[in-house]
């Protein structure tokens, strides 16, 4: 079984902004050939759900991963809004 290892695309204080740049980040990386598998979910601002995926590789890490950022997710933009 393959360990997961996160590879972060950015510094978590531009995390939430700049989508095209993270967006040209993770195209860069996907040509590079090194990317696997890749899950995209955006949200726009008229309210609908852009969704999509490939799978290339291990499914079970792409899972683990997804619970990972969904997790990274909650706790830097819900969580903070408490703060």
């Amino acid at each position: 079984m393959t360990d997961l290892r996160v590879v972060p695309i950015s510094s978590k204080k531009q995390s939430g902004k700049n989508v095209v740049e993270r967006l040209e980040e993770a195209i860069a990386m996907a040509k590079s050939g090194t990317v696997d598998n890749c899950v995209i979910v955006m949200t726009c601002s008229n309210g609908d759900v852009v969704d999509c995926w490939a799978n290339g590789g291990n499914p079970f890490v792409m899972v683990g991963a997804l619970e990972a950022i969904k997790r990274e997710f909650m706790d830097a933009v819900i969580q903070s809004r408490g703060d």
